[in-house]
């Protein structure tokens, strides 16, 4: 069946869609809240790391959890939990009690993305889970977009109170999802591992045991450099605008406009991956981010929505492809490695994002965001060093299938 007709896809898709709409919502959040809570640089960091740090250290549990029991439910319970605790965030008066929901909101986060990520490779034919992919990160980029254009203009209208009416939509949206994620079924349907390997010939196990290493180690350096670059531009660029003299709903407009161009260069990404490979399109991707990055942080008014756009599409374009290299790299535990790779991924961008914060306490923020191009540079070169595929050089490292 085609991914784009396939009904569990769309209901993990839409499913993604709303907890990621609640996350893309939080630097507007913070943005909200900096005046009445007068929250410096560096305290804005460690709250964007906070919510990172409990969605992403905790996604593995989950994934072992998933992979062992009925995932669907996780995922939903996952969306719930994350809409209502940042609601209750915009109530918040106390930097303290904002960290707190924060992190408690993160675990919800944390909850949805294994169950939600692992059942891609069981529903979806080999040759199409590229596509498949793509269109699951669809969802949630597309959310992580809406998330901040609502969060402007509600934000705008209310202040950092409006933040219930994402309490007050989980609750209400909790049913329709229960409709359509209570009959997945993941188990049984994806394509098992072949693990009937020729013995290894000599001088390969020494191979067999270093490629996966050293690739695991280029793919980590690849999202460390890219998510420090991608949430340090999420968290502080409405804070720039704010700077400059934008109000909450220009910096909202220019986020969603950078996110939902974002949720388009994954998609777009994931259909070239199929054709021309992953490599490719990840290394094109990040070294051409950079400029536009660059270009983004030194032009106003109309020039700014533009250069959005080009830099979140060709930024996100290899969010997609890491996320399915390393699920390769356990097949039989899909679960469990869509938490690390997007804990992993999380993370990341949450340490880098609170770094960031420390240097701009220091140096002032426009000098830190001009920085920022470098690592997506870095981070292209590093994806050239990608394996071209796990399962082919395993296939290799054992002499073959």
């Amino acid at each position: 069946m085609s991914p784009f007709r396939n009904r569990d896809l769309w209901a993990l898709t839409l499913s993604h869609f709303i907890v990621d709409f609640f996350s893309g919502a939080v630097p507007i959040l913070l943005a909200a809240q900096t005046a009445p809570l007068e929250l410096t640089p560096a305290q804005i960091g460690v709250l964007a790391f906070g919510y990172r740090l409990s969605s992403s250290v905790t996604q593995p549990l989950f994934g072992l959890f998933a992979d062992r029991r009925r995932a669907p439910l996780l995922a939903l319970a996952g969306v719930l939990w994350n809409g209502v605790f940042i609601g209750l965030a915009g109530l918040a008066g106390h930097f303290g009690v904002l960290l707190g929901l924060l992190v408690i909101a993160g675990l919800g986060s944390a909850a949805f993305h294994p169950p939600g990520g692992a059942g891609v490779p069981y529903i979806i034919a080999p040759e199409r889970r590229g596509t498949a992919m793509s269109i699951f990160l669809l969802g949630g980029n597309s959310g992580y977009a809406f998330g901040p254009l609502a969060a402007g203009f509600i934000f705008t209208a209310f202040g950092p109170h409006g933040a219930l009416s994402f309490t007050v939509a989980a609750l209400l949206i909790g049913p329709l999802l229960f409709f359509l994620l209570r009959g997945l079924r993941y188990e049984g349907s994806a394509s098992p591992p072949d693990r009937s390997a020729r013995p290894a010939q000599p001088g390969t196990a020494r191979l067999r045991e270093s490629v996966p290493l050293m690739g695991v180690g280029v793919l980590a350096l690849v999202i460390l450099l890219r998510q420090w670059a991608s949430e340090s531009v999420s968290v502080y660029l409405p804070q720039y605008f704010l700077a400059q003299g934008y109000n909450l709903a220009f910096a909202g407009n220019v986020s969603f406009v950078m996110r939902i161009m974002a949720s388009l260069g994954s998609f777009v990404a994931g259909y070239l991956a199929d054709r021309v490979g992953r490599n490719r399109v990840i290394v094109i991707g990040l070294l051409a981010s950079a400029p536009a990055l660059y270009a983004l942080l030194h032009v106003t008014d109309g020039w700014v929505f533009a250069l959005a756009g080009v830099q979140g599409l060709l930024r996100n374009a290899s969010l997609p492809l890491t996320l399915l290299i390393g699920q390769e790299l356990l097949p039989d535990r899909p679960g469990m490695m869509t938490g690390l790779t997007i804990g992993f991924t999380f993370i990341m961008g949450g340490i880098g994002t609170a770094l960031t914060g420390l240097v701009a306490e220091h140096v002032g923020l426009a000098a830190t965001l001009n920085w920022l191009p470098l690592l997506l540079l870095l981070s292209g070169l590093a994806a050239m060093g990608l394996p071209a595929s796990w399962r082919r050089a395993q296939s290799l490292a054992t002499g073959g299938r």
